[in-house]
């Protein structure tokens, strides 16, 4: 179990409220790791270009994606 300041403080239903008085109370969240699946889409692309007066622009992209498994396949 990885513990995280995941989300702030919530009030007594255990949702954040938008009067921060309200949240006084500490949540938690467990997650089952082997449930997040993830990927990748098209690989890593760089790309240079040069910007008059400045220098070079990188710009990198890739595709990423994941969720959560709630079944067996």
């Amino acid at each position: 179990m990885v513990a995280r300041d995941f989300p702030a403080l919530t009030n007594t239903s255990g949702l954040v409220d938008a009067t921060a008085a309200n949240n006084t109370k500490g949540s938690f969240a467990v997650v089952y790791k082997p449930a997040i699946q993830y990927g990748f889409g098209q690989p890593l692309e760089i790309e240079l270009d040069r910007v008059a007066g400045h220098g070079i622009r990188l710009t990198a992209t890739f595709e990423f994606g994941f969720g959560i498994a709630n079944s067996t396949a």
